[in-house]
């Protein structure tokens, strides 16, 4: 056995601290908290039958603390980083998830960890994106791409969400709008319809107003705007895209169209200093 006593010590703890165990919690009934203390500083050997308690009380196989191979140690890291990584996951803390899973090699990875990065992967994407930080967006999709490629989980509907929102973060400061982003048949499920049907009401000037039905108030009022604009109420719509982009939480795939149609309206009734300003907005979206 090529663990030290020290080794096998640190193990225990390790563990223990991961998964949030007291020493109290941990020796039960079989072993005092002096004998534990004892055996994690590396000054006493526990018994094999101590060790084997340890190991049913961690809930981990008691090979773990002989291992002594990296790929060993990598597959029992695998197994108590889950727990920890699943907990990030369903609290959306997307970041530490990111975190945990990538210390487990992706050769290691369980089928369930590279599930998780990878949705971890796009949540992260449409954060950054948000941010109008659009390379760290991208590359987040690529990841994000890559890694559901490790995972029996996840199929094409999510690869379909990774070109979709690819296609979207590289128009973002274009005024013409791919017809893919239109197509709500091709979509994934993971990308929401609403956002879809945003896009259709920007590609086609004579979209029926009527059959949208938007849960979003931003969404509803560049609807709004857009209706006006239509009927050739520049006053109204001119109101209404002037409180759309002064919101500091407008999403980054309404920026651009919400400044171009600002700008149009300010100039077609002399507000040119609104006009200048929203120009100035488009252009510092393009320069981005």
């Amino acid at each position: 056995m090529k663990n030290s006593t020290t080794d096998i010590g640190k193990r225990i703890k390790a563990v223990r601290t991961e998964k949030k165990m007291t020493q109290n919690e941990l020796c039960g009934t079989e072993i005092t908290r002096n004998h534990l203390s004892l055996i994690e500083s590396g000054k006493s050997l526990p018994s094999i039958g101590t060790l084997c308690y340890i190991a049913e009380r961690l809930d981990i196989p008691v090979g773990f603390f002989f291992s002594d191979d990296k790929e060993s140690e990598a597959k029992f890291a695998n197994l108590f980083a889950a727990e920890e990584a699943r907990q990030a996951y369903t609290s959306r803390d997307h970041a530490k998830c990111i975190e945990i899973c990538k210390m487990i090699p992706s050769s290691l990875r369980s089928d369930e960890m590279s599930f998780m990065l990878a949705r971890s992967y796009l949540a992260s994407a449409l954060i950054s994106a948000d941010r109008l930080e659009l390379s760290v967006a991208i590359n987040n999709l690529k990841l994000a791409d890559e890694t559901a490629k490790q995972t029996c989980y996840l199929s094409a509907d999510f690869s379909s969400a990774i070109r979709y929102y690819e296609l979207l973060f590289n128009n973002l400061t274009r005024g013409d709008i791919p017809l893919l982003l239109t197509d709500i048949h091709e979509a994934s499920s993971y990308v929401p319809p609403e956002l879809i049907i945003y896009m259709k009401m920007l590609l086609n000037e004579k979209f029926d107003f009527t059959d949208a039905v938007f849960t979003s108030s931003r969404h509803r009022k560049h609807a709004d705007a857009l209706r006006a604009k239509r009927k050739g109420d520049y006053e109204s719509a001119f109101a209404i895209l002037s409180e759309l982009s002064a919101l500091s939480s407008l999403p980054y795939y309404m920026r651009y169209h919400v400044y171009n149609d600002l700008e149009l309206c300010a100039d077609r009734i002399g507000e040119f200093k609104s006009a200048y300003a929203a120009a100035k907005k488009k252009l510092e979206l393009m320069n981005m």
